[in-house]
């Protein structure tokens, strides 16, 4: 078996690990309020709206 497979068999992907993290109220809102404090500091609208994103999608 190549490592390719080996590595399929025993990882996640940082989105399904993501998404399970954010399907959890407490951690979206702390990860939405830690987003709005990023943003108010580098107005980076695209990193905000991937938050969103990812919560929405949890």
């Amino acid at each position: 078996m190549d490592i390719e497979k080996q590595l399929a068999r025993c990882t996640t992907s940082f989105d399904d690990t993501l998404h399970e993290l954010l399907s959890d109220p407490e951690t979206a809102n702390y990860y939405l309020e830690t987003s709005l404090e990023d943003y108010k500091k580098d107005k980076n609208i695209e990193i905000l709206m991937q938050s969103v994103r990812n919560v929405i999608e949890a």
